[in-house]
């Protein structure tokens, strides 16, 4: 027969390893929940950041926050000066606050741009142009390399897809693209990476087969 004392050691270490083996859950849980975020998404956005944003409007969109080393599980191969999106992988920024060349203040798509509405320019009564640039306020084709999209004043590059010869019209941007969504794209090249608009065979290391991770928009052995 097992004594009291003995009885109630037994139930103290059996307590004692309950509480080890619970925290130790506890925090597995919690780094578990936090990498589902992608290292913590950052939702916060500020100044002109747009994410497929219409041309001289606003986007907006919130990203995750990533750079040296974030979100490690999905974009091994960032550069230190890089910022990962969960999803578009390797970028130059993520929101407006990434952008520190004055010339090019505002995050479109992932690249630090001229602009993303007219606020970004710095003339006075200027306009966001198609190719983010800023320019004057268009009134007809004249005006512009290409066309005017008259309604808004603004130079474009295309209105439907028929003013793009072998490309697709960007519905929001209005400029001549390999692709707007994944849909888009072939099989062998099937994630359309929204940086430039072009179709690549990975964008993130989970693109790729086990093993694999996604380095310069191709598939190599880890």
């Amino acid at each position: 027969m097992v004594g009291p004392a003995t009885g109630l050691a037994g139930s103290r270490a059996a307590l004692l390893a309950m509480g080890v083996l619970g925290a130790v859950w506890l925090s597995s849980s919690c780094r578990q929940v936090a990498g589902l975020d992608g290292d913590f998404v950052d939702t916060s956005s500020s100044g002109s950041t747009a994410s497929g944003g219409g041309v001289g409007g606003a986007g907006g969109g919130a990203g995750a926050t990533g750079g040296a080393g974030g979100a490690a599980d999905v974009c091994s191969t960032c550069a230190a000066d890089k910022f990962c999106d969960p999803s578009q992988g390797c970028g130059d920024c993520l929101e407006a606050s990434h952008c520190t060349d004055a010339n090019k203040p505002a995050c479109v798509d992932g690249k630090c741009r001229e602009c993303a509405t007219a606020a970004d320019c710095p003339t006075s009564g200027d306009v966001c142009y198609s190719d983010l640039k800023c320019g004057s306020e268009c009134t007809g084709d004249g005006d512009c390399p290409d066309l005017c999209d008259t309604d808004a004043g603004v130079c474009v590059q295309c209105l439907t897809v028929a003013d793009c010869s072998d490309q697709l019209c960007h519905p929001t941007q209005l400029r001549c693209v390999d692709c707007v969504a994944d849909s888009d794209c072939p099989a062998e090249a099937s994630r359309c990476q929204h940086h430039d608009h072009k179709c690549k065979e990975c964008l993130i290391d989970t693109d790729c087969a086990s093993g694999e991770i996604c380095d310069k928009q191709s598939c190599h052995a880890a």
